[in-house]
């Protein structure tokens, strides 16, 4: 995965009209990226291929989602009085903003359990990116084998 995270990485520069964000690669591009380096040579291959960057797009998307409910998450508890009282007591430093997340963490498991379904989320596309990823090294091994016993 880590190849084709740089390759999806080093894709061209994003231009804001096929992104959400200037800072993820669009979905085609990481396509692109991920063609480029796994090379599929049949449908079959591509389609394993598409899957692999749909998963890694998701991934990246889900942690977007993530980012953002954990800094909404540490915004919203600032004002709540244990946080405070920690404040006043040790300042607002890294330690501040680690026990900001632990209680906007244990607010969260009281509420709607937001955090859980996003790390599942991310969880999956991860694993369909391994298994896509898998697959498609069984079916070039396959497909390289029987090429150097048809040459």
């Amino acid at each position: 995965m880590a190849k084709a995270a740089a390759a999806a990485a080093a894709a061209k520069p994003i231009n804001e009209k096929n992104s959400a964000s200037a800072t993820t690669p669009a979905p085609a591009q990481i396509l692109t990226a991920f063609r480029r380096d796994l090379h599929p040579a049949t449908h079959a291959e591509d389609i394993l291929v598409q899957i692999m960057a749909r998963s890694f797009f998701s991934a990246l998307r889900a942690t977007r989602v993530e980012t953002t409910l954990i800094d909404a998450q540490i915004t919203a508890i600032a004002d709540h009085p244990t946080i405070q009282a920690y404040a006043k007591k040790h300042g607002t430093g890294f330690d501040y903003d680690t026990r900001r997340l632990g209680q906007a963490f244990e607010a969260d498991c009281g509420n709607r359990n937001a955090q859980p379904k996003i790390t599942r989320t991310s969880s999956t596309h991860d694993l369909a990116f391994l298994q896509a990823q898998t697959s498609l090294q069984k079916l070039q091994k396959i497909r390289k084998s029987t090429k150097g016993r048809a040459a």
